[in-house]
């Protein structure tokens, strides 16, 4: 998916655009380029989250969720500062990152407490 993504970008955005909107496009495609490397990040997020949930443990789930909203926010307006619009998209991947993590964590302390 991530190659179809990288390779083909241009026609997936082109498909969402009506008439001559190259400057759209073009963000659209650098959107892509920033965002689509880190999707096996957010596969991982998602399926920690889905584990959580599935244990009822919907406080870590929460934990988890809202910090990496947050981050990507926070981050979003300090990378826009520095770099722009693909700033705001490169906070994504970092929000991802951080979730995952925290919620891997907050699993894992929740499993020595249960074991």
């Amino acid at each position: 998916v991530v190659i179809v993504y990288m390779c083909f970008s241009r026609q997936l955005v082109e498909q969402f655009m009506d008439g001559d909107a190259d400057k759209a496009l073009k963000a659209g495609i650098e959107f892509l380029h920033v965002v689509v490397p880190f999707y096996f990040i957010v596969s991982v997020k998602l399926a920690c989250d889905g584990v959580l949930r599935g244990l009822g443990a919907m406080k870590q789930f929460m934990i988890g969720t809202f910090s990496d909203l947050f981050l990507r926010v926070g981050l979003a307006f300090l990378f826009s500062y520095f770099w722009g619009s693909i700033g705001i998209w490169c906070a994504w991947p970092v929000g991802w990152m951080a979730g995952a993590a925290i919620s891997m964590l907050l699993y894992g302390v929740l499993m020595k407490r249960v074991g």
